[in-house]
């Protein structure tokens, strides 16, 4: 049996870095390598129509998120998921992002019948528990192409968010 680690492999097309045509932006725990490492599943397996670009919670970026959709990056506790005005958290973000991955696995999507209480419940225990479920050293993903440090007003305007907040990348 093969002890080395999985490697989940980009797509050549998230080679190009991350343009105005943004139509969902992932914010996630930065610090977190099984936050890193499902973003990274997520990302090589969307399909090739859809646009996430990402962002860590704790970054000047995700903090001026947070104060506009009332809540505390730092805590961490969940993923948001923006587009078309919303912010979604928990379960309700992970389908939301399922429903744009490729082929069969677009189906995980269907979580979303499964009633808001339990899918909620397995999702924090799962999130109380991640740090046991990926190995330490995965890579931050601060220099990927779909790494975003500020909202422009074309990302704005794709996303329906207010054009105030698009602002200057931090110093």
């Amino acid at each position: 049996m093969n002890s080395a680690r999985p490697t989940i492999v980009e797509s050549s097309t998230l080679a190009e870095p991350m343009n105005a045509d943004v139509d969902g932006l992932l914010l996630f725990d930065a610090g977190c390598p099984f936050c890193r490492r499902s973003v990274r599943w997520f990302l090589a397996r969307e399909r090739r129509d859809s646009r996430v670009a990402i962002v860590g919670l704790e970054t000047p970026l995700g903090e001026r998120l947070g104060r506009h959709f009332g809540f505390d990056p730092s805590d961490g506790d969940s993923i948001r998921y923006l587009t078309a005005g919303r912010c979604h958290r928990d379960s309700e973000a992970l389908w939301r992002l399922c429903e744009r991955l490729d082929g069969s696995w677009g189906a995980l999507a269907r979580m979303q019948k499964v009633p808001r209480p339990l899918r909620d419940g397995i999702y924090r225990f799962v999130g109380r528990h991640r740090s046991r479920l990926a190995p330490s050293d995965d890579a931050r993903l601060e220099g990927h192409p779909r790494w975003i440090d500020r909202l422009t007003q074309a990302h704005c305007r794709h996303l329906e968010l207010p054009l105030s907040l698009a602002g200057e990348a931090p110093v």
